[in-house]
């Protein structure tokens, strides 16, 4: 994986950092980072485990990550003065930020079912986790997934209301 160090001092101005941040990650001459189609990348036997993609970039296979997520999380990264990580897909973002903040009391209106599973299996982890619809009284660390449009109805939900 990749270490996204920020290497611009912080008074570089947000949009030179939304162009350059991931800078130090350019390894060719691509404007941009190819997407490739491949999931798994090429080592050569003797160097299995080496970088891949440069100085500490090591790609082993897709899911694990990619050039293209490592320089996305750099620039978000940088203009977000933290650290950003990037997941391929909403289902795995959500279990990740279930598994990080452990809620006990999880709201949400029913959408997508894909969701609705990952809410399940994560109960099966902690079996006390209750699911409640959004028009409930929050308290604090109440963990709010909110799914505009939803899936697959098209509802939109005005997302500054519950802000």
């Amino acid at each position: 994986m990749v270490y996204n160090a920020n290497t611009y001092s912080n008074e570089v101005h947000f949009n030179t950092s939304s162009l350059h941040a991931d800078a130090h990650l350019v390894n060719g001459p691509d404007v941009a980072p190819a997407i490739s189609t491949s999931s798994t990348y090429l080592f050569n036997k003797s160097e299995h485990g080496a970088n891949n993609y440069g100085d500490n970039q090591l790609y082993e296979y897709s899911r694990y990550g990619t050039p293209t997520l490592a320089r996305t999380e750099a620039v978000l990264s940088k203009i977000c003065n933290g650290f950003a990580t990037v997941h391929s897909s909403g289902l795995s973002s959500l279990l990740s930020l279930l598994i990080h903040y452990r809620p006990k009391r999880i709201i949400m209106k029913h959408g997508y079912f894909g969701c609705d599973n990952v809410i399940k299996i994560y109960r099966t982890l902690i079996p006390d986790a209750v699911v409640l619809g959004l028009d409930c009284e929050y308290k604090e660390n109440d963990f709010v997934w909110l799914e505009t449009p939803v899936n697959p109805t098209g509802e939109i939900e005005d997302i500054q209301y519950f802000a």
